[in-house]
Parts: structure tokens; sequence; C-alpha cells
């Protein structure tokens, strides 16, 4: 292997300029998951767009065009999370090319303030699947393949609280049956860029119809898939294709499942059956560190802190000792 000093020397004799640029551009972009990259790319060449159009310089950007910008945004109704993100791509390429970030400048703090207070920033959250949807939507499966698959994956999804993402980029090596149950490797997520992987463990359920486990090892099984992508899409003709399903086919499946079981499917998304598992498990009593076990967030996460808010266990807990009872 060669020396530190070997290859700083031997980077001497490269055109310094053009590789060093290259090199820390690399890195600064490994820095981020891909689906940011990409955002924050096309969030950039909108703006560059506005500014070639209104004879603003792009890079470095003047307060007064990003103010501008924003402006704009609000007012042909993008949403606050929308702008958040166009001020992020606008960060992100000013630092990355060393210049002096737009957001520090008091004027586009004082705009964005504006737009938080007149847009609002309540977020809309589809609804979560608990239990009883839960149910609906696997009774809604049928006997076939892609029932069994579509249970494997609600299943999965739900006890596993994953993100459509992490679900859908799960391989056959990953999952380790044992007699407890079944242990998920979650190589990288979006709370894990740096890929030190998270194990979600999917325990036996006495009641066989909610247990992820054997649903998981009955797809396994039917499918006959011994290696490669865990969960795949089906042809027309029943078939299993090559490949990973995409995450908006997990999206698909809940908004189908809910229709077929009688549930309002504008109401819930792929995201339901993470946010589901949350809030079960926040109105049974789990404790914040527990469910961040299985989620992969952070100990006292303000996200879960949220979930266990919007479950209302403080307030019925508070409710019962009003009225002289116990939590």
């Amino acid at each position: 292997m060669k020396s530190l000093a070997t290859v700083v020397s031997n980077l001497s004799l490269m055109p310094a300029p053009t590789l060093r640029a290259e090199r820390v551009r690399r890195f600064v972009e490994a820095g981020m998951s891909d689906n940011t990259q990409t955002a924050y790319k096309k969030a950039w060449a909108t703006f560059a767009a506005f500014c070639e159009e209104r004879q603003y310089q792009s890079l470095p950007a003047a307060p007064e065009a990003v103010a501008d910008y924003l402006t704009l945004l609000a007012t042909v109704g993008r949403k606050v999370s929308t702008i958040e993100q166009a001020i992020a791509a606008i960060t992100w390429v000013h630092r990355s090319n060393n210049h002096p970030n737009p957001r520090d400048n008091a004027q586009v703090r004082q705009v964005l303030a504006g737009i938080r207070r007149a847009v609002g920033i309540k977020p809309v959250r589809k609804a979560p699947v608990l239990q009883r949807e839960l149910h609906a939507v696997l009774d809604a499966q049928g006997t076939d393949l892609r029932g069994i698959r579509n249970k494997a994956v609600l299943l999965v999804g739900w006890m596993g609280a994953f993100r459509r993402s992490e679900l859908v980029a799960l391989d056959v090596a990953d999952v380790r049956f044992t007699e407890s149950g079944a242990a998920i490797t979650v190589q990288r997520s979006k709370s894990d860029q740096e890929g030190e992987g998270l194990i979600k463990h999917l325990p036996y359920q006495a009641d066989e119809s909610l247990c992820a486990a054997r649903a998981l090892r009955y797809w396994m099984n039917a499918s006959e898939i011994e290696q490669g992508p865990l969960f795949r899409a089906i042809n027309r003709w029943g078939k299993v294709r090559e490949g990973y399903m995409n995450g908006k086919e997990v999206a698909r499946l809940v908004k189908q499942s809910c229709d077929v079981a009688g549930l309002d499917s504008r109401e819930f998304s792929g995201h339901s059956l993470r946010a589901g598992f949350v809030t079960a498990a926040a109105e049974n009593g789990a404790q914040a560190w527990q469910i961040c076990e299985q989620t992969g967030h952070k100990p006292n996460s303000p996200v879960i802190n949220g979930y266990i808010r919007s479950s209302g266990r403080g307030a019925k807990g508070a409710v019962a000792i009003a009225l002289g009872g116990k939590v």
C-alpha cells in the first residue's frame, strides 16, 4: 500500500485545480443521498432559469434575487416544504462553490419568516394504517401469488416500520430467520446515510394473520426466490419479474388494498404503514426509545415525539388523571 506521503507527492504531478475541484465535488455529493442530490439539482436548475429570465446572476446570487425567487414561489402557491427545499438547494450550490450562504442574509431570512407566517407550515399527513385498517387490507388480498406477495409487503412494511425506499431495496440475503422470527438488515436508509446498517426484528406472532415473519417465509417459498431482490413485481400472467419493486408500487398497493377493503384510499399512502406502526405502538404504551429501535430514528427524535403526541396518549392519560383514575 502506498504511503500517504507518496500519494500526496503523486497528486502534485496532476493538474491540481481541476482534480481537486472534482475530488471535492464527489465527496460533497457523497455526503447526501442520491434522491436529495437529484431534488437539489432540479431545484437549482429552476432557480438558475429564473435568474436568467430576470437578468440576475445565479452564482453567486444576490440576496435580492433569492428573496425575489422565494416570493414568487409563495405567490404562485408553492408549499412551504417546496420553498424550503428551494433555498436548501441554493445554499448547497453556494457552499459547494465556496460562496457565502444567501440564507444568512437578513433580507432572505425575513422573507422566509414572512412566508411561513402567511402560508403556514403545518404538514398534510396521510392517515396511519392502524390495526383495524391492517386487518381490512390483509383480508382484501387474494390467495394467488400476488396476494401472497401483497400480504408479505403489507405486514413486513408495517411491523418493520419500513420506509418505502428501504422495503423495495431489500435482498434475500438481508433476511435471516431465527427461532423467534425474522431479522432483516437494512443496509442503508434515509436516517443512515453512512451505511452503518440497521436490523429490524419481526417476532413470530400468536395471531398468524398478523405474523410478518410467516408471511415473508410463505412469499419466499411460493415465489421460489432464492437470491437477489426480495420483493418483485408480478406481471399480468402472475409470473414474478426480475428486479426490484418500485417504491410507487408499494403506494399503489396500499391504496388499491384500501379501495377493495372499503376504506377511503385518498387518506392513505405508502407511508401509512410506517406511520401506522409508530402510532399503534405509541397508543399501546411503547416508549420512544423502543419505537426508535425499530424505525431507525435517533433517540428523542422530534418525528417520533410528534407521532406520540398525535396518538393522544398523553392527552388520554391527562383525562384519566383528571377524573381520578390511573394512566
